[in-house]
């Protein structure tokens, strides 16, 4: 055994980057130890070791510098570099630019910092440089919700991932993303899975209380027989008729999921957004002439009542304005403290 000092240089061997660790010999060395520390201009720790120098991992496979506007070596001994400097608290230099700038350059230090076991070091300066973005990155989540799930997990970054979960529970079993599903943890896909599952149990029971709508009078709901009640019987089957084939449309579609939550929240808002009263009045007009003098009030009623019904289920749970940017599937996931990994 003998007193050895260690140090990491980074080497170009086989067309490959990679990180090497040296050691610096007290006694035996040409130059003396702190001598040739003062040379190479890095910080070491002291130990005993009496093993031979040691080749840590080069980048991983994801990294190539071949593909995708390819990092070249010197840029990708930069990153090693600004890693390095992360463990004397040293920030990262993080490019200014637009959000997909950030993500690139994010993707491409998380991979070499898990490889090298030291994420924890840079992970939140990575999210506090993509959420500087606001709206940006929260539209960019929005249009591939398992990238940034992905990102988001290695990240520790709770809500980038909230977001990009919320996206993918709504819009499951079809898949809004560009990155494939493959890519995801499977006790998330078992999460994903499982809160799919009570959200389509919330649309049922819904749309079965919608369904069941009905005015009420003095002794109970409005009646065909009473004649005083039939006009306004009528508008409340007219309601439920034109619910049910809009639902049966959903169910008959392959893209479902992608479309109900546009007409829940439509139903939500009420007024001329759902049934808007004027087309109502001209059916009215041709089918039942003597309806259209109680329309409004009746008409009225029922939109109120179905918008209570489907308050929950129109929750907006992202931070992003879900009708500005087409987001046509149900927002109102909840993600609990124990859904985050």
């Amino acid at each position: 055994m003998f007193h050895s000092w260690l140090f990491f240089l980074l080497e170009e061997r086989d067309g490959e980057v990679g990180l090497v660790m040296g050691r610096v010999r007290r006694a035996s060395e040409e130059l003396g130890w702190r001598e040739t520390l003062d040379r190479l201009g890095i910080e070491v720790e002291s130990r005993y070791d009496s093993t031979a120098a040691t080749t840590v991992p080069s980048p991983p496979a994801s990294i190539d510098t071949h593909t995708h506007e390819a990092k070249d070596h010197t840029e990708i001994i930069d990153l090693y570099e600004q890693i390095f400097g992360s463990f004397y608290s040293n920030p990262l230099r993080i490019p200014p630019g637009t959000i997909n700038t950030t993500l690139l350059f994010s993707e491409f230090i998380t991979q070499i910092a898990l490889d090298l076991g030291c994420i924890h070091l840079i992970s939140a300066q990575l999210g506090t440089a993509l959420q500087a973005h606001r709206q940006a990155l929260f539209v960019a989540i929005k249009n591939d919700p398992a990238r940034w799930l992905k990102l988001a997990l290695h990240l520790e970054n709770e809500p980038i991932y909230t977001e990009a979960l919320v996206h993918i529970v709504g819009a499951h079993p079809c898949w809004p993303c560009f990155t494939k599903r493959t890519v995801l943890p499977e006790e998330i896909t078992k999460l994903v899975a499982s809160k799919a599952g009570k959200l389509e149990q919330a649309v049922t029971e819904a749309e079965r209380e919608l369904l069941l709508l009905t005015i009420q009078v003095h002794n109970g709901s409005v009646q065909p027989q009473e004649s005083s009640q039939f006009d306004t019987w009528f508008i409340v089957q007219t309601f439920r008729d034109q619910l049910a084939r809009d639902f049966h449309a959903l169910d008959t579609s392959k893209t479902r999921t992608l479309k109900r939550g546009l007409m829940i929240r439509q139903i939500k808002a009420g007024g001329s957004t759902y049934m808007p009263y004027e087309e109502m009045r001209r059916l009215m007009g041709m089918i039942m002439p003597s309806a259209v003098a109680n329309l409004e009030e009746d008409l009225g009623l029922l939109k109120k009542y179905a918008s209570e019904i489907v308050g929950d289920l129109a929750r907006n749970g992202l931070c992003l304005d879900v009708e500005r940017n087409g987001v046509g599937y149900l927002t109102c996931v909840e993600v609990g403290r124990g859904d985050v990994p």
